[in-house]
């Protein structure tokens, strides 16, 4: 099934964002990567403080490899 936000003419994707886990989920569509960047995902391992380091660490530690087959199933 292609992905209904992958705009085919614009060759690009739609770009999602929910402030509230109980609002706006994205339940219906193929996720090819997320981010939680809310405080319980970082704050034990890089303090108050370490968003930016916990941003870094999880580009540094994504196997391109499934995103590449997330995405090819959009196709």
């Amino acid at each position: 099934m292609p992905d209904p936000n992958f705009d085919k003419e614009a060759d690009a994707f739609l770009v999602g964002f929910t402030g509230e886990q109980h609002q706006g989920h994205f339940v219906t569509l193929p996720i090819i990567l997320a981010l939680d960047v809310w405080e319980h995902a970082f704050i034990l391992d890089y303090g108050a403080q370490g968003k930016a380091k916990y941003i870094d660490a999880f580009f540094k530690n994504l196997n391109w490899d499934v995103m590449e087959k997330r995405f090819a199933v959009t196709q």
